[in-house]
């Protein structure tokens, strides 16, 4: 079973999940999985939002250990293979080696999108991506201003709802913008309108090659 959350506006940066026909069962509003669709483009999305027929992809998914072992060994040997080794290392130390070792990928690439015959059901609760800046700056305590403020050395100027974080000794100032996350620390510094927060991943990857 795959939970969705019913989305609050047009995200490009999350991946969707497509209702199918309605399973009729004694549990309300599940649905057959028609498919999973990675990060639209505005128009899109708004499309998706209009129809009712997509939910954001939480990546939650629920099912006995028995069916997800079948899963794994059926669709997705190479994970299956890295949860067998994981499950027969005794030592905590060398589990975790073994672990940090793995190929990281998605679940929903891994596993997700192979399953024929999976269930849908949207999350009837509040839900927020806090691996976005767009998002983590909703939860967060805001000024009247809309303006987020961790960190000491911060100076701001004719800036509204904006994100600011210093994780370092160093000012940061920030003058005349607007929706922007900027984030300093001791690695580097990031700035971004938060519009476009979701391409963070995707940068930090360019810089590790």
């Amino acid at each position: 079973m795959f939970t969705g959350v019913e989305p609050t506006y047009p995200a490009t940066g999350f991946g969707y999940i497509q209702k199918g026909k309605r399973i009729k069962s004694k549990f309300k509003h599940v649905h057959e999985l028609k498919q999973f669709v990675e990060k639209p483009d505005k128009v899109t999305a708004e499309l998706y939002v209009k129809s009712g027929k997509y939910l954001w992809n939480t990546g939650y998914l629920t099912g006995t250990v028995e069916t997800f072992e079948r899963e794994l060994k059926e669709h997705s040997p190479r994970l299956w293979n890295d949860y067998q080794n994981l499950y027969s290392t005794l030592l905590p130390m060398n589990r975790r080696k073994l672990y940090m070792n793995f190929v990281s990928e998605p679940i929903d690439t891994a596993l997700s999108e192979h399953v024929p015959d999976g269930l849908v059901m949207p999350g009837n609760f509040d839900w927020a991506d806090v691996g976005s800046f767009h998002d983590l700056h909703g939860v967060s305590v805001q000024d009247k201003t809309g303006n987020h403020i961790s960190g000491e050395n911060i100076e701001l100027e004719n800036v509204t709802d904006s994100y600011v974080r210093n994780e370092t000794e160093q000012p940061v100032a920030v003058i005349g913008l607007d929706n922007v996350a900027v984030i300093a620390t001791e690695n580097g510094v990031l700035v971004t309108n938060k519009t476009y927060a979701q391409k963070v991943g995707d940068i930090s990857k360019r810089l590790q090659k």
